[in-house]
């Protein structure tokens, strides 16, 4: 996020049966823990996702949050910041998602600007062509962060074609991969 000049939140695609977006890994005594959020419904844009808060899941996760961090260099200055989302659990996965960005966000001293797709409804296209036609809409310059789906080989080829570089990222590294066109 530090090294682009706007970051794109692409909310208006249906969210994925697979989906990352309710889940995130913490470090736990005994290795990986995984917090996921109950989704009430799948089969929406991902800006439409809504939360299954009666499960109670953000006792259960501040409660991980806990145990997992008590002992923590930070955490006591920092648990403050994060515990509102936790308190106060919205019905919108995508509005709970952004307000931990945006706290890591001021944490890091992140100023990029950040946008969210659906607030550009002139953008269209499904798929690989979303990603191509966010990189035309935003202009020369723009870049993209494609995942290791199947169809992203040929959005590679598309990004080529209009000059915009792209690079992947994995959930199992901690590091971007640098790949794509020179500009």
């Amino acid at each position: 996020m530090m090294s682009c000049d706007l970051f794109v939140i692409l909310d208006d695609v249906l969210h994925s049966r697979g989906a990352i977006t309710n889940k995130n890994k913490i470090k736990g005594p005994e290795g990986a823990k995984l917090l996921s959020v109950p989704l009430a419904q799948k089969k929406v844009f991902i800006k439409d996702v809504t939360i299954k808060n009666e499960s109670n899941w953000h006792l259960s996760h501040w409660g991980s949050l806990q145990s997992c961090y008590a002992r923590a260099p930070y955490w006591k200055e920092y648990k403050d910041l994060f515990l509102p989302v936790y308190e106060n659990p919205v019905s919108k996965l995508s509005e709970s998602n952004l307000k931990i960005i945006q706290i890591i966000r001021e944490l890091l001293n992140i100023k990029t600007p950040m946008v969210k797709v659906s607030e550009f409804p002139d953008i269209e296209g499904k798929k690989g062509t979303k990603i191509v036609n966010i990189c035309k809409f935003f202009g020369r310059g723009t870049s993209a962060c494609l995942g290791l789906a199947p169809a992203v080989t040929m959005m590679k080829r598309n990004l080529k074609e209009i000059n915009c570089p792209w690079f992947t990222r994995t959930l199992n590294t901690p590091f971007i991969r640098s790949s794509g066109v020179t500009s």
